[in-house]
């Protein structure tokens, strides 16, 4: 499926609300496993948009933005658990054990920091053409949100 202009600009919120849900973390959340797990999903979801190894013709993919297809860096063990651990209900998570259950977050969710934020910029200097001026200051505030993120981590792991 080719989208057409009106559907590129209504999509807009979504995925900015799924790359917003995926690498910013909100003050508080780290006390509750569910919010973790929330994250997680949402990298899930952005590994088919940025991959484009669609399974349906209605997904949304980047490349439906001119942006090129990328493989997040997540590794061969978490694409696994994200596949048959938590998007489906499968009989991998019998084999799982109390140590190999949990998830390192940052580890998966990394990953899709850099193209995230590439794709942040190429929707703010490229936009569909359709696309409201009001949700392009939204795309505006997240790539701040996310840029003062990594200051702020950086600093953070600077001054440990």
């Amino acid at each position: 499926m080719i989208p057409t202009e009106v559907q590129k600009a209504g999509i807009l919120r979504h995925i900015r609300y799924e790359i917003e849900r995926c690498i910013l973390i909100f003050p508080g959340e780290e006390a509750f496993p569910e919010f973790w797990v929330s994250h997680i999903l949402h990298a899930r979801v952005l590994m088919d948009f940025f991959e484009c190894k669609c399974a349906f013709s209605s997904d949304v993919l980047c490349t439906h933005f001119a942006f090129p297809a990328r493989t997040p860096k997540v590794s061969k063990w978490y694409r696994e658990k994200m596949n048959k651990d938590l998007a489906h209900l499968t009989y991998e998570r019998v084999k799982r054990t109390t140590e190999t259950q949990g998830w390192n977050v940052h580890e998966v969710i990394s990953p899709f920091v850099g193209v995230s934020m590439e794709f942040i910029d190429h929707i703010i200097t490229k936009p569909p053409r359709l696309a409201e001026e009001s949700e392009l200051r939204l795309w505006n505030q997240l790539s701040e949100a996310l840029r003062a993120a990594l200051r702020a981590q950086t600093s953070q792991a600077t001054n440990s």
